[in-house]
């Protein structure tokens, strides 16, 4: 049951592949952590049958206080929105299960009661400076002690970021381990993914671009995927496509 599988009495493929997951020569990290690897190897390749929660739009369930001024915000709402909606289409047609919460609607414990896969907060930033720009995501951990860090969200980060910055273009400002309140008050793996600067003329041409808030979508949708799959079967970072993530189902 630490594994994340069913109790039925038989050694099947996810029991092994749960026990595979755990390297009995490791001798960093903690117990969590290697339930937590176990119970991703163990569940299988598929995203049908998840369920996923794509949070839209920085919201105070995030930061108590926002630097964005009313106008900013509306537009980080506007293109978040957009981006997730088109994460969640591609997500249902994949066979996945998507819930999508907008700004206030946020609900800060649903993952966890709908029992969901991952969290996925679609946000953008602003800065003084106009020269700040690109993509960053983050996860639950401490920049100075790994052990701390989600080895799930740490790895479905990594994943998004590359996958993102493949197919946009856009700066890699890479994946930052946090120990913000809205990554580690849940028990669900969540990543906050940055998807530019609205201060920046380059990242705002870029995110007002459907086809770039298109790329961005698929980037997350292959980086979900890409947690489940084997290392010998994982595919080059910006080729897996929808139709193949469907195959895999």
């Amino acid at each position: 049951m630490s594994l994340g599988t069913k109790v039925d009495g038989i050694t099947g493929p996810q029991t092994l592949r749960g026990l595979k997951a755990i390297d009995r020569n490791q001798d960093t990290g903690n117990l969590f952590a290697l339930q937590e690897r176990a119970r991703v190897a163990a569940s299988g390749t598929s995203l049908v049958g998840r369920t996923f929660i794509i949070e839209a739009a920085t919201t105070v369930v995030d930061f108590e206080t926002l630097p964005m001024t009313e106008q900013q915000a509306a537009l980080e709402r506007q293109l978040t929105l957009d981006i997730a909606s088109r994460l969640v289409g591609r997500l249902e047609a994949i066979g996945a299960g998507a819930v999508m919460l907008e700004g206030d609607a946020v609900e800060v414990n649903r993952a966890d009661s709908l029992g969901a896969s991952a969290v996925i907060t679609v946000t953008a930033d602003v800065s003084k400076s106009k020269d700040a720009n690109g993509v960053a995501t983050f996860y639950f951990g401490h920049e100075n002690n790994a052990d701390m860090n989600s080895p799930t969200g740490q790895k479905l980060a990594e994943l998004i970021q590359g996958e993102v910055v493949a197919r946009t273009g856009m700066l890699d400002c890479r994946s930052h381990a946090r120990t913000w309140s809205s990554l580690k008050r849940l028990k669900t793996p969540k990543v906050h993914v940055v998807t530019g600067y609205l201060t920046n003329p380059s990242d705002l041409e870029s995110l007002q671009d459907p086809y770039v808030r298109n790329a961005i979508a698929d980037g997350i949708a292959a980086g979900l995927q890409r947690l489940y799959i084997r290392e010998d079967k994982d595919p080059q970072t910006g080729t897996l496509s929808l139709e193949a993530i469907k195959a895999l189902g």
